[in-house]
């Protein structure tokens, strides 16, 4: 599967989605869809040697956003290591959320139980005092406000049949 992780490296907020493929059409819609469409093109953009994104039609397309691209080769950048942790650690929140889906029979797409992934950490990590959605948006999300108790749950945690509700707030 071809998924696409993006992160900022300054608040650490992230946005993930799966790729059809690696083609740099694919890979540039994947980057309009998850990035540019509700935040704007970034200034600059540190990427690996995928193939796609180093295509003549990827190159004009970031030229044309005004887009500096910064490509790693194999000795790496300070911020590789940035990027493969935050990489693994979604990875282990994707596999473990995917899991709890298939447990509790809740049927989403790839595409869905990424992009979940991508928005509970952004929720709930916590990097100086902020999660990186309070650091983009100045405002604290209602899901994760302890005075939040507009949604609550019939069941209790020890249930293994839980309702939607409580399976909504386990997958978060």
């Amino acid at each position: 599967e071809t998924l696409m992780l993006l992160i900022d490296v300054c608040v650490c907020w992230k946005a993930g989605g799966h790729m059809e493929s690696k083609r740099g059409s694919d890979l540039l819609k994947g980057l309009m869809n998850l990035w540019s469409r509700i935040w704007g093109p970034m200034e600059h953009t540190v990427m690996d040697q995928e193939g796609g994104l180093l295509s003549n039609e990827a190159h004009s397309f970031l030229e044309s956003l005004q887009i500096n691209r910064e490509v790693v080769g194999t000795e790496g950048t300070t911020t590789k290591g940035f990027v493969e942790r935050h990489s693994m650690l979604t990875k282990l929140a994707f596999l473990e959320f995917k899991r709890e889906c298939k447990k509790q029979g809740l049927e989403l797409t790839l595409e869905e139980q990424i992009k979940e992934c991508c928005m509970a950490q952004n929720l709930m990590l916590t990097y100086g005092n902020s999660t990186p959605q309070t650091a983009l948006t100045s405002q604290t999300h209602l899901m994760c406000s302890p005075e939040f108790k507009t949604i609550e749950s019939m069941t209790s945690a020890a249930m293994t049949a839980p309702d939607k509700i409580e399976s909504y707030l386990r997958g978060r």
